[in-house]
């Protein structure tokens, strides 16, 4: 039977599925940021590039185009680089960096089996944290990172998720050159484009 009640009740239970589609993700925060994708970045091995020389990445700071930084003693970075003996990539988590001089935040870091380019959606489990990870040229690795802007009062998952790859070394000038993609909103695990939706 069709009441006035009813018709509230129904329209209270529409209000509330179009709300919680709105919220786009399973924290009930609204996207702002766009995909964020570099194709091809320079840095230098951490402890062999010249002063000031980018040698990490910051993902929250790609919304800003800046998110390759140097590793710097105040760590507002991500992820290091360097070279191991045998010239394979070396990652390295802000916390392996500042090894327990100050506090800092916790990244993790798990390496994926599927093609750069096809990982359009960033994993939320098995990741392995604040450890250095040895990985060769080509390997994908998905990042989880607490970002900075990310309140974990105010999110109910206050990470920033990412993907990276070394495409080559060059061993002579201690150079790695990266792709990496960032999603640079909190809780967020799309690695597609534009603005994304869950």
């Amino acid at each position: 039977m069709n009441t006035p009640r009813s018709w509230v009740v129904l329209g209270a239970a529409v209000a509330a599925v179009a709300s919680i589609a709105a919220c786009d993700n399973a924290t009930g925060n609204k996207a702002q940021f766009p995909i964020v994708a570099v194709d091809s970045q320079v840095v230098y091995a951490i402890n062999s590039a010249p002063r000031n020389a980018p040698t990490a990445v910051y993902l929250y700071s790609a919304v800003t185009g800046n998110s390759a930084v140097s590793a710097s003693s105040d760590f507002s970075f991500d992820v290091a680089f360097d070279i191991d003996n045998q010239g394979r990539p070396i990652i390295l988590p802000v916390r392996s960096v500042a090894s327990g001089l100050t506090g800092t935040h916790s990244v993790g870091l798990q390496i994926v089996n599927t093609p750069y380019d096809s990982l359009t959606f960033a994993p939320n489990k098995n990741f392995k944290y604040d450890s250095t990870l040895v990985v060769t040229v080509g390997q994908v690795v998905a990042i989880q990172s607490v970002g900075s802007a990310c309140s974990t009062t105010l999110y109910a998952n206050p990470f920033i998720y990412g993907k990276l790859t070394v495409d080559s070394i060059n061993v002579a000038s201690h150079t790695l050159t990266l792709r990496y993609t960032v999603d640079p909103n909190c809780g967020f695990r799309s690695l597609s484009t534009g603005i994304p939706k869950n």
